[in-house]
């Protein structure tokens, strides 16, 4: 029996060893090295302890990719919406969610598929993968404001107000800063911010942000003698 014994623990010994080796020699061609796709990640406010999950997923071979996936964690009681998605297909395991094409769509070399979906929760996906391949996330800044200048709004007569050209971002724009001698004394959404009616001298300017919080450079205007 004892030898019996220890030949069974040899066997297992063995077959463990075999299996570590199999493992191991799986994990050497990653997916990401078959498929090459990426996702790149970024959020939009949505309500109330909710946001968008915007994502890309781009082709980085020299060969059409029929269809896409994307598979991430997200921590207990938070999850992703994919109710009224019609265009994204949504498993989840646990708090591993994966996300595929719920239509066939094929993504040409170097194009990508844009999409958007809620996710109900405040943290940002874990361990996200595009078929292997680890996601990235959104740190392109927006462009800097343009033609910054102050001075009273078209057909207003009255008021004196900080204007500047919209920037532009790889995902969206979501807010302008207003500073005022370096420090930020407002947010808006918009083209331009009233200022008060006599502050000679002063320096305004405006950058701009994006969901992710990167921030533009700062574009200067000094306010008239």
């Amino acid at each position: 029996m004892r030898n019996n014994a220890k030949r069974w623990r040899r066997r297992f010994a063995a077959l463990a060893g075999l299996m570590a080796t199999l493992v191991g020699a799986a994990t050497l061609v990653a997916p990401g090295a078959a498929y090459a796709d990426t996702a790149a990640l970024s959020r939009r406010p949505f309500g109330s302890g909710s946001y968008i999950l915007v994502f890309s997923i781009t082709n980085d071979t020299s060969a059409p990719l029929n269809g896409w996936r994307m598979e991430f964690d997200l921590p207990p009681g938070e999850f992703v919406q994919g109710l009224f998605t019609f265009s994204i297909r949504v498993t989840k395991v646990d708090q591993h969610f994966i996300l595929e094409n719920a239509n066939p769509v094929t993504i040409n070399p170097g194009r990508s598929v844009n999409y958007g979906i809620p996710i109900l929760g405040q943290s940002w996906p874990q361990n996200c993968l595009s078929r292997g391949t680890p996601c990235s996330i959104d740190t392109e800044p927006p462009s800097t404001p343009t033609n910054v200048r102050i001075g009273r709004l078209p057909y207003t007569s009255t008021g004196t107000w900080l204007q500047w050209s919209m920037s532009t971002d790889n995902v969206a724009v979501a807010a302008y800063e207003v500073t005022r001698n370096g420090a930020v004394i407002a947010t808006t959404t918009g083209g331009s911010y009233a200022l008060p009616a006599a502050d000679s001298g002063a320096v305004y300017g405006v950058r701009a942000l994006d969901d992710m919080g990167n921030r533009s450079g700062l574009a200067t205007a000094v306010y008239p003698s």
